[in-house]
């Protein structure tokens, strides 16, 4: 048997997020040489925002299936949301666009930041690594199963189930409850 020693990146994890990031690089060096046409800043901006999910889409295809694997595609998927709050936000300030445009008012950019951090935190609150309750390490996480509630820790290979009292069991322990 395998020995866990928790949540750390396998080196093809590793190999996929290098080659994500030379294409990347390749992107926007294109874009800031200006051989590609239009307005720099939206066009760098406009590349970052789907990059979590390209990452995302090259770890499900090239990666092997497994507990970790679904886990970072979770965090990944939810990263657009943080990314395009932090983009809004520096639209709003308008200081990068050469001529002044109207802006929409103060509390409509405040309501539309609040709504993309508000889903980008309940998403993460939900896929951060609790204490395991049989090794007490903070590496259990979410299978990718919400309305099951299971968990898995990367730590002791424990398979565990959300009870009916709130409390965390064996997932055969689970099944016969």
């Amino acid at each position: 048997m395998r020995k866990l020693h928790g949540l750390h990146p396998t080196l093809r994890q590793l190999m996929i997020v290098v080659a994500f990031s030379a294409v990347l690089s390749a992107a926007v060096a294109l874009v800031v040489r200006d051989e590609l046409p239009g307005v720099r800043g939206v066009i760098i901006a406009m590349g970052f925002l789907p990059s979590p999910l390209v990452l995302a889409w090259m770890l499900r295809r090239l990666d092997r299936p497994g507990p970790i694997r679904e886990w970072a595609c979770s965090i990944l998927g939810l990263m657009p949301f943080l990314i395009f709050a932090a983009w809004w936000s520096w639209l709003m300030t308008g200081r990068h666009l050469p001529t002044p445009m109207r802006m929409p008012p103060t509390y409509v950019s405040i309501t539309v930041v609040a709504a993309f951090l508000v889903v980008f935190a309940n998403g993460v609150i939900e896929l951060i690594p609790v204490r395991c309750p049989t090794c007490l390490r903070f590496t259990s996480i979410p299978t990718g199963r919400r309305r099951e509630r299971t968990r898995w820790c990367a730590s002791c290979d424990g398979r565990f189930r959300e009870r009916s009292d709130g409390t965390w069991g064996l997932e055969a322990e689970g099944d016969s409850a």
